[in-house]
């Protein structure tokens, strides 16, 4: 009996390790999406408009916070960055895309 008991416990442990980690792959995995999300509305921006964006929560994901760092390397071609942090189990974490824009000529 003691044995059947102790084995349960061990089984319950891992299934709350097990759902753990489901939940931060989602969480995971939906802030790489958010973070593509924000660098496909900038590439269909004007390339004046692209411009850092401070910390600010993602609307309609109140769990998660994004920010847009925008670095001119050239006069025309510009390096953007953008992160997205949440966090979990009382630590900030947080997912990064890049991508470079150029400005075309009109």
């Amino acid at each position: 009996m003691v044995l059947m008991i102790v084995g349960f416990a061990v089984l319950l442990q891992a299934i709350g390790a097990g759902l753990s980690a489901g939940s931060e792959n989602e969480n995971d995995l939906l802030a790489v999406n958010l973070a593509q999300e924000k660098i496909e509305g900038l590439r269909n921006a004007a390339y004046l408009d692209i411009i850092n964006e401070t910390k600010k929560e993602v609307p309609n994901f109140s769990v998660f916070w994004r920010e847009v760092i925008v670095q001119a390397l050239e006069p025309c071609l510009k390096q953007v960055m953008v992160n997205v942090y949440w966090f979990s189990k009382g630590s900030e974490l947080s997912q990064s895309a890049v991508t470079y824009i150029a400005k075309t000529r009109q």
